[in-house]
């Protein structure tokens, strides 16, 4: 079933933008835990296109290409490869970029999407302040020296998002 998300990306660019603040409780948590081990993906559609995630590979002969992967994945198992994170915890990937590309033609006023990429991170989020009265995140700007978010207890879990376009040499009836 589609159904429409509360995401805001059309028009701008958005720098950073706060979604929501969730209160999970530990059936919510182990179901969330559950399905990151169950390694879920998370699918999106805009202008009947599907979120995908770019992921570069380098072949044996030097050269890199790029592959997608449908949708997001919902978190990832920490790991001794993953700096920051516990082996066999769930961390929630709780922060998007969305990457939207669009094609301009002289043929046609304005321009059209041709791509739809996701990059999901993982950062647990603080702030300072009352929640809904004067909070504000002391987790932004992101960088990757934050730590991961992990879902294994009952608690606040802040979702967050950014949007930035991209002009493509994609043209629409090649997307």
């Amino acid at each position: 079933m589609i159904q429409n998300s509360p995401y805001q990306l059309f028009a701008q660019k958005q720098d950073f933008k706060v979604l929501c603040k969730q209160d999970l409780d530990a059936k919510q948590v182990a179901e969330f835990g559950k399905r990151i081990g169950e390694e879920y993906r998370v699918q999106l559609i805009m202008d009947n296109l599907p979120a995908a995630t770019r992921m570069i590979s380098e072949l044996p002969n030097g050269k890199t290409v790029y592959m997608y992967d449908r949708g997001y994945r919902l978190g990832f198992m920490g790991a001794k490869e993953f700096p920051g994170t516990i082996p066999k915890t769930p961390y929630l990937n709780n922060h998007l970029r969305f990457i939207i590309k669009y094609h301009k033609d002289a043929k046609f006023e304005g321009a059209r999407l041709v791509g739809f990429e996701v990059e999901a991170f993982s950062v647990k989020h603080t702030y300072k302040g009352k929640w809904g009265v004067d909070a504000s995140l002391t987790s932004v700007p992101l960088s990757p020296d934050l730590p991961p978010q992990p879902i294994v207890e009952a608690g606040e879990y802040i979702f967050t998002y950014d949007v930035q376009w991209e002009e493509s040499p994609i043209r629409c009836d090649s997307r």
